[in-house]
């Protein structure tokens, strides 16, 4: 084996060197002149590489005669007409298009047109009393930090969980904000939180706040053969909740192999409703777990505080829930019909009665399985409704790429007519020309419902934002046509959680700072 990557090798040397040949070594310098990313004043543009040009939609009131780009490019220099430009620092006025040309190294040009655009409304803009112009990023340990959870304290303060390499192992994290976006250094230690659970890595992918604002965080950690259920309490100040578990965690075992929590909600009653999967010899199936206030399994759902679901014949994996306010539980996520091919998968909803079993006035015996697309079809968020109607988002498969998917069901889990252009029930935006998938949601007071996710290309991810009325149809009045991508980083931003605080719409997440991943909020005007 070694023989065979050794010649190529030596060949290709020779060719480099000349060897045989006497030749001098040619140059031949790059003719790549494109802009890959332009911003103004932090408000990233859309570039048309066809077109050549690049669109910049600016938030209401906008002086546009001294704008500063920010701006990648594969040439060796840009200019606006004779003056050299360079990112980050030189300001222009764009009253008019302005032309930006990009000269190669080998000394071939190409112009984009930046046309900018004053909004009549702050609509979709990020709120740039927050944070650094709108945008918070926080580093916890000494690796990659990510944010998978979040909720708003009745007070504004916002609690972000996820999890974090502690140099060792990974361990859940906590974060606590002010509402202008600083860190609250009245939470744990200078505002953060880490608690390593099990003899491995543990991360935490769900949280929900108690009415006395204990802070309820679930998801996995290793029990040295395979993955538990895990769930931990912490107190308003960020210590562990020793009344909850044994030191403020619960590990839950429902089989032989991984149990994997994506997912909470809390009853009225304080007791804590969590669900995931679990596998079942060669497949996985919906498992949810419910637990008195302290902790203890519940003994009066399902057996001995556990259920499990199968739904299709291969795959199933729960990855959102609600609570109705009869008490009912709802969870959502997706059924695999194939598994091997990865492929043909759907939105699978379930509903429980108060006491775990199915309700068979969901559904086809608590049931529902939702076919969109031509393949890929995963939920990954729900809400409930005042009226009781469900909604459901996740992402997708057009057909030759992703999109924003959403489903409305009605209380009996039919597909709610009133919903969606075809009055099917469904809604699918694609967002971006590659792949999309949502994944958070939240209904406004005003039955809107605000949809976050991720807009990727061949290169990175970027937040992402769509707005609909109650109808299904895009809130055109929200950014541009309802649909709102904010780039952070140099390469992916992943979207974990949308919430509302004081009508403002909070986003949380993660972000590359080009090394490692941060934890990553923004904040939009509605």
């Amino acid at each position: 084996m070694r023989k065979k990557y050794l010649l190529p090798a030596l060949m290709f040397l020779m060719v480099a060197m000349g060897c045989g040949g006497g030749g001098d070594i040619t140059s031949v310098l790059s003719s790549t002149k494109a802009i890959t990313a332009f911003s103004l004043d932090g408000v990233s543009g859309t570039i048309d590489e066809t077109g050549k040009t690049i669109s910049v939609f600016m938030p209401k009131d906008t002086d546009v005669t001294a704008l500063v780009a920010t701006f990648t490019t594969t040439g060796s220099s840009v200019k606006v007409g004779s003056a050299l430009q360079v990112s980050g620092t030189t300001a222009n006025d764009f009253t008019d298009p302005v032309d930006y040309t990009v000269t190669a190294a080998d000394g071939t040009t190409q112009a984009y047109t930046v046309t900018v655009t004053v909004s009549t409304s702050n609509s979709g803009f990020p709120d740039t009393s927050f944070g650094t112009n709108g945008v918070v990023k926080t580093s916890i340990g000494s690796g990659n930090d990510y944010a998978t959870a979040m909720e708003i304290q009745s007070d504004g303060k916002i609690v972000v969980a996820g999890y974090s390499h502690n140099g060792s192992k990974y361990v859940f994290a906590l974060v606590r904000y002010n509402v202008d976006g600083s860190v609250d250094e009245d939470f744990g230690s200078d505002g953060k939180v880490t608690t390593a659970i099990g003899s491995s890595d543990a991360a935490a992918y769900a949280l929900a706040i108690q009415s006395d604002l204990k802070i309820v965080v679930a998801g996995v950690s290793s029990n040295g053969s395979n993955n538990d259920f895990t769930v931990a309490r912490y107190n308003t100040n960020g210590t562990p909740d020793t009344s909850f578990g044994t030191g403020g965690v619960v590990t839950t075992a429902i089989g032989s192999a991984d149990d994997v929590a994506n997912t909470l909600g809390i009853q009225a009653d304080g007791k804590i409703v969590v669900a995931g999967y679990s596998r079942s010899g060669s497949n996985n199936v919906f498992a949810v777990v419910r637990y008195e206030s302290n902790g203890s399994p519940d003994e009066s759902f399902g057996t001995n505080g556990i259920v499990t679901t199968a739904i299709g014949a291969s795959y199933d994996v729960a990855y959102t829930l609600g609570i109705q306010s009869d008490g009912k539980i709802v969870v959502a996520g997706v059924t695999y019909k194939d598994i091997i091919n990865d492929s043909n998968n759907d939105f699978a909803v379930v509903r429980y009665e108060s006491n775990g079993t199915l309700d068979t006035g969901f559904g086809t015996g608590g049931i529902v399985t939702t076919a969109i697309g031509s393949e890929d079809d995963i939920a990954y968020a729900l809400a409930i409704q005042s009226d009781g109607k469900i909604l459901v988002a996740g992402t997708s498969n057009n057909g030759s790429n992703n999109d924003f998917a959403i489903v409305k069901y009605t209380t009996t889990g039919s597909l709610d007519t009133t919903f969606g252009p075809n009055h099917n029930g469904k809604v699918t935006t694609p967002v971006g020309d590659n792949f999309a998938a949502a994944s958070a949601l939240v209904v406004q007071s005003d039955k809107k419902i605000m949809v976050a996710g991720i807009s990727y290309d061949a290169f990175n991810s970027d937040f992402a934002l769509v707005r609909y009325k109650e109808d299904g149809s895009l809130d055109t009045g929200f950014y541009a046509g309802g649909i709102v991508t904010t780039s952070i980083g140099s390469g992916l931003d992943v979207v974990g959680a949308v919430r509302l605080q004081s009508g403002k719409i909070v986003v949380a997440g993660y972000t590359y700072n080009g090394s490692n991943y941060d934890f990553a909020l923004i904040r939009y005007w509605p």
